[in-house]
């Protein structure tokens, strides 16, 4: 008995995702869901909480400007281009740099990692105070 071609096509479809997989430098699994995203606040005392954090390739992280007052926008960067010390911030080779602009309070940024390693990220109008890491592991 002989697979019909329904049952053919969706084999090959099968293998070829498989393939497209073991061949891709980043994989496929980077633009699934990977669940709700994890938050970083950005608070009124000039802080990212938490300043350090570990995620998955393909997780989406969101900073939050909780600031209460109505005076700091924050934002968040890895864009040396962006900063006064552009050792403050640095992305893994094979990643763009991101940059929020400026986030006012109750709004929030978001971005998807699709690289593995270390990313180093400030806000510029307080990058003295304001500085955190992500580590993508994959």
């Amino acid at each position: 008995m002989t697979a019909g071609f329904g049952e053919r096509a969706a084999w090959s479809l099968a293998i070829i995702l498989t393939l497209l997989q073991l061949i891709s430098p980043t994989g496929l699994s980077q633009e699934q869901d990977k669940g709700p995203p994890v938050i970083i606040h950005m608070t009124d005392d000039m802080k990212f909480v938490p300043d350090r954090l570990t995620v998955r390739v393909g997780q989406t992280v969101e900073w939050i400007n909780d600031a209460e007052t109505a005076g700091p926008s924050h934002a968040v960067t890895t864009d040396p281009e962006k900063v006064m010390d552009s050792k403050h911030v640095s992305s893994p080779m094979r990643a763009e740099a991101f940059d929020s602009g400026n986030i006012k309070p109750g709004k929030s940024f978001t971005h998807i990692f699709k690289v593995p390693g270390l990313y180093k990220y400030a806000c510029p109008p307080h990058e003295a105070a304001m500085r955190g890491e992500i580590t993508v592991e994959p």
